[in-house]
């Protein structure tokens, strides 16, 4: 160790004067500037970093040797895995008693919905994003064509940058809608990708708007799903644009914000961005076009497809509807699936729910008018939606209302017919209109509210561990693992906050405390180091809520590992510490193996080969007693190590 840190030093004493040599021939005013000895110095503090750099990254090459073939991006060991290399990952306790008896059902329904959760099913599209427009899309002929024609203006203009174009408009009326017809019409001017964005901009009480960083995520990961992206936002962005150079793209940032969430996300040229937004705001080169309600005679033409029993009456339901999309649509439904429902009945009722909902939109009433007409079963249902934030797949409604799949397709289809769900059969999957979701979220009941989103959240982690045991098939499963780690993200992140928000809750606690270990793999690829830690620290709140102190060891152990990641060492020492202290308390040998091989790498690292040496023992002699694959390598690896001393 001490002879290859000579090296090191030699080597980058070299290269520094090698540095200065050239400068100084390149730039001769420096050294008459400020002399020979001043431009030396100037040089060497603009060096400096990237020395330190290069010293840093030597030094991990050979602190820390990676295994080829071995699934996840960093080298990383699962307790009960097969290697044990580099730094360990602890693991809680054992996955079979992760859920309570409780969530068994649940855990069966998931594994026996093979038609969701086959490997083979799990094929990536991420390329091709775009949910299909809505079959009887209606009217908007002058804003498609308007906005058909300021696009190709602009292309003609040989403008710089990308072609962008903004739909602006109040909530239910229509923009995702026009922008998806938009793009059906525009795709095959741009087949290398069509990406949905959504910026989450609207309602910030549910989840806070997406960061360029996050959209930006997205987007790299639609053409790169296996990569590990870079922390450091400016090379973030600097790759973000070099996935789209040349590429003839179509990016749809659904729902955003502001300027300031949507400007660092601007393509390069070959690229068309589509925004819409509720809110008022400009950007260069952004050709805006506010959507408004429907004119009467679109807005009776939608009524009519839907159900053409109306006649003359589909003027006064337009009417009553405030021509707004969405409520026509409801209304529409209303009088289709209730064949005994008078026109004049649907009237009153939208005129006596708008009395109701004096503050509120129009479309409001008409989702109120829906949920009446439906039956007891189907309200509860309806309801217990609103904990999905985002789209879902069938099984996931099946776990909340804790029914068959039979039961469960029966629900949503009723819910469809009354146009409360929406279903996209490209991808399998249900959503909810985000007004129809804070609709149902105001009607759900305190009980049944928890008694939902406590499934759902023990539903994801369960999704969570699937898409975790799927990456380490390694081959084609990582990119099946990844595809449903993504498609399934804002649910398992709801599920994990849900469940750190109620750690005094003892279901709750359990939950918040095995999700980081459920997807240890998935996550290590996808989670900031600092989100990271974030859901780690809730995990040992929760096990020490709970008493679960092998869950306690878990977590302090990769807290550990995820701050000398950082660098920061100290905290590291900290953490490892207290596991240690934990697993020999308990009698956790591999817990107690794992940590020791990890913090004796750290005091490798800082000079400290006794100690380091000491610590690494005890983990190589767990690994021989138990016949580990790995045990020669790494006992050759502690050997090498004491040559140093």
């Amino acid at each position: 160790m001490k002879k290859w840190n000579l090296k090191l030093i030699g080597i980058s004493l070299a290269i520094l004067a090698v540095v200065v040599i050239v400068s100084m021939l390149i730039f001769p005013e420096w050294k008459t500037r400020f002399g020979v000895i001043g431009a030396a110095v100037l040089i060497i503090v603009v060096a400096a970093p990237e020395i330190v750099d290069f010293l840093s990254k030597a030094k991990k090459l050979y602190t820390k040797e990676e295994k080829k073939d071995t699934p996840p991006p960093t080298e990383v060991h699962i307790e009960g895995g097969d290697n044990i290399t580099g730094d360990k990952i602890i693991m809680g306790d054992d996955k079979s008693t992760v859920i309570n008896a409780k969530d068994n059902a649940t855990v069966q329904q998931i594994e026996n919905q093979t038609n969701i959760y086959n490997p083979e099913d799990l094929t990536p599209t991420s390329l091709h994003q775009l949910r299909a427009p809505v079959k009887d899309f209606t009217g908007r002929e002058k804003e498609l064509d308007d906005l058909c024609k300021a696009l190709k203006k602009n292309e003609d203009k040989e403008q710089e940058g990308a072609l962008l174009s903004g739909l602006r408009g109040m909530g239910g009326v229509g923009k995702t809608a026009l922008a998806l017809k938009l793009a059906e019409k525009l795709t095959p001017d741009y087949p290398d990708a069509q990406l949905f964005v959504p910026m989450y901009g609207a309602d910030e009480t549910r989840r806070p708007p997406a960061t360029p960083a996050e959209a930006m995520q997205h987007v790299i990961r639609a053409f790169h799903p296996t990569a590990k992206l870079p922390e450091d936002p400016g090379q973030l962005a600097t790759l973000y644009r070099s996935v789209l150079h040349e590429k003839k793209a179509l990016i749809l940032l659904d729902d955003a914000r502001n300027a300031e969430q949507v400007r660092p996300l601007l393509p390069p040229a070959t690229c068309l961005l589509l925004v819409t937004t509720r809110k008022h705001f400009t950007l260069p080169g952004l050709h805006e076009l506010d959507l408004n309600t429907m004119s009467e005679e679109e807005a009776v033409k939608l009524i009519g497809k839907i159900t053409p029993r109306v006649g003359q009456e589909a003027a006064a339901i337009a009417k009553a509807c405030g021509y707004l999309p969405l409520a026509l649509r409801l209304a529409a439904s209303a009088l289709r699936e209730q064949a005994n429902l008078s026109i004049a009945t649907l009237l009153a009722r939208l005129n006596d729910a708008e009395k109701r909902f004096t503050t509120l939109e129009k479309v409001q009433a008409a989702i109120q008018v829906s949920y009446d007409l439906l039956s007891d079963e189907l309200k509860t249902a309806f309801r217990q939606l609103a904990v999905f934030p985002t789209d879902f797949i069938q099984v996931a409604g099946q776990a909340i209302w804790e029914v068959d799949a039979e039961a469960a397709q029966e629900r949503l289809a009723a819910l469809m017919n009354a146009s409360l769900v929406d279903y996209d059969p490209k991808t399998e999957r249900y959503r909810l209109h985000d007004l129809v979701r804070a609709a149902a979220e105001k009607l759900l009941e305190e009980k049944e509210g928890y008694q939902a989103i406590s499934r759902h959240a023990a539903h994801y982690l369960q999704v969570l561990r699937i898409a975790d045991e799927l990456y380490l098939q390694g081959g084609d499963k990582i990119l099946n693992a990844l595809n449903l780690f993504d498609r399934e993200w804002e649910n398992i992140l709801a599920g994990q906050a849900w469940a750190a928000k109620h750690k005094k809750d003892k279901n709750a606690a359990q939950l918040c405390a095995d999700f980081p270990d459920a997807g240890i793999y998935c996550l290590s690829l996808r989670l900031h180091p600092l989100e990271r830690i974030r859901w780690l620290e809730d995990a040992l709140s929760a096990a020490r809520e709970i008493g679960d102190r092998r869950g306690e060891g878990a977590a302090l152990g990769n807290l550990g590992i995820a701050y000398a990641s950082l660098g920061q060492y100290q905290q590291a020492i900290e953490h490892y510490n207290q596991h240690l202290e934990i697993a020999r308390e308990i009698g956790d040998r591999r817990g107690e193996a794992n940590t020791s091989w990890n913090l004796g790498l750290l005091l490798a690292g800082q000079g400290k080969l006794q100690e380091a040496i000491d610590l690494m023992q005890v983990s190589v002699e767990f690994e021989t007693e138990i016949d580990h694959p790995d045990a020669a390598e790494d006992a050759a690896r502690l050997e090498k190590l004491k040559s140093n001393v």
